[in-house]
């Protein structure tokens, strides 16, 4: 009998895994559109969370008129009949409104309860100085990254006539990317939902899993070190140009607004065991360096596309000890939010981002 040779082998090995990919993308594609469309209670995946559903194209989405009450009865966590975190608002923006969106992940959509995440003590700060014209809404969703929010900007919030968008995104594009030279072969693959899904189990079940029993580091060599320094995020940076071409056709405001966290040099032992680590890398000085670079992307991207920037990150780092206000690396406490909400309302003021009535 004719043995097949090593090239052939692989040839024919190369072609059984492209085909149990496709498979599988064909199996996800299609089951994905069923459950968005029948809007399950996902029971079955356990992937998401009770506010959440399956959706065909970002593949988590916030189901429309949710509420969740605490013990007490009140309003725990609520999504209005738009698929935005908070109370209802008319479509159709009433004549002196000015329609602020706070656009992001997991960090501006906030923890319980609904008077907690950022947006909504923004909203509330604005009704208490007797600015009830200015209206915020929360449009951030667990898991979203630029490229993401760049297609939920289109689909989902020009629909409602934005005056300014707060633009606070960047964690996903970290945390799920892959620096270096890969960027543009990790983009194309990022769009097949077989890669999303696999992200959603990573970071939703694997990586906090993970997280309890990886030791931290900051072991990594001058190459690895300036090789992250010496990092451009040039999808980051082109979903943030195509963005400013919306805001600029639709003629709404867009600022950028940086990224906190609780990484720095005097980082203490209890804030290294809340770390959580990127699927490549589990060194807190390598996440600190694109933390960096990214934010100083979006200083850079301001001035150059002249957009107003609130450097929240460099507020947060100016307080005497950041650590208590941090969940985790990123995500922050209510009274956190309460810190954000306020310098937002002033940077707002201060860079005339609002209109008087």
């Amino acid at each position: 009998m004719q043995q097949l040779s090593l090239k052939k082998k692989l040839l024919f090995s190369a072609i059984v895994v492209a085909l149990f990919f496709v498979i599988i993308e064909i199996g996800l594609r299609i089951g994905i559109r069923i459950l968005d469309k029948i809007n399950t209670e996902n029971t079955v995946t356990n992937l998401f969370d009770t506010y959440e559903r399956f959706d065909s194209d970002y593949i988590i989405g916030l189901k429309e008129n949710f509420r969740e009450l605490d013990s007490q009865g009140n309003i725990a966590l609520q999504i209005n009949s738009h698929g935005f975190r908070g109370p209802e608002f008319e479509a159709k923006k009433s004549a002196g409104t000015q329609r602020i969106f706070i656009a992001g992940d997991s960090v501006v959509f906030g923890i319980r309860p609904e008077s907690c995440p950022y947006p909504a003590q923004l909203g509330a700060l604005f009704q208490s100085k007797n600015m009830p014209h200015i209206e915020v809404i929360n449009a951030g969703i667990e898991g979203t990254n630029s490229t993401q929010m760049l297609q939920r900007l289109k689909k989902d919030i020009l629909q409602y006539d934005p005056d300014t968008l707060l633009l606070a995104v960047g964690w996903n594009d970290i945390y799920t990317g892959i620096p270096g030279r890969f960027q543009g072969l990790w983009r194309f693959f990022n769009n097949f939902y077989t890669i999303k899904t696999y992200r959603r189990i990573l970071f939703t079940k694997i990586k906090p899993a993970l997280s309890e029993i990886t030791e931290s580091t900051t072991e990594s060599n001058s190459e690895q070190t300036l090789r992250y320094r010496n990092f451009v995020p040039e999808a980051y940076i082109a979903n943030i140009r195509s963005m400013r071409e919306v805001a600029q056709q639709h003629h709404f405001q867009l600022v950028l607004v940086t990224l906190p966290h609780i990484l720095g040099p005097n980082i203490s032992e209890h804030a290294l065991k809340i770390i959580h680590y990127p699927h490549f890398t589990n060194d807190i000085k390598i996440i600190e360096i694109l933390a960096d670079r990214y934010n100083d992307t979006l200083r850079k991207l301001a001035q150059e596309l002249q957009l107003p920037l609130i450097d929240l990150e460099r507020h947060i780092e100016a307080l005497p000890n950041k650590e208590p206000y941090f969940t985790d690396t990123i995500h922050t406490t209510c009274e956190g939010n309460t810190i954000i909400a306020n310098f937002l309302y002033q940077e707002l003021l201060r860079q005339e981002l609002t209109k008087a009535l």
